[in-house]
């Protein structure tokens, strides 16, 4: 069931030295799937994978090339 109290929340998402490195909060036992995107305009979304939580935070770096303009989402697998 959906936990009206929870929130999953992008912390952070940046490009230092050309790889993204994302931040967000994490809960126990669960797997998160982090897509990204160059073009907001496309549509199109390409899987970063698929990551087990690490509460507090999950933090991933290299989920996607360097690039200006590029957006990340998150969703509970």
């Amino acid at each position: 069931g959906t936990n009206a109290a929870s929130l999953l929340q992008l912390v952070q998402a940046s490009v230092p030295a050309g790889a993204s490195v994302v931040t967000w909060h994490s809960a126990s036992n669960r797997s998160y799937r982090l897509w990204s995107s160059t073009n907001l305009m496309s549509g199109a979304w390409t899987s970063a994978g698929v990551y087990t939580s690490t509460p507090p935070q999950n933090v991933v770096t290299g989920a996607a090339p360097g690039a200006s303009g590029i957006y990340f989402v998150i969703g509970v697998e």
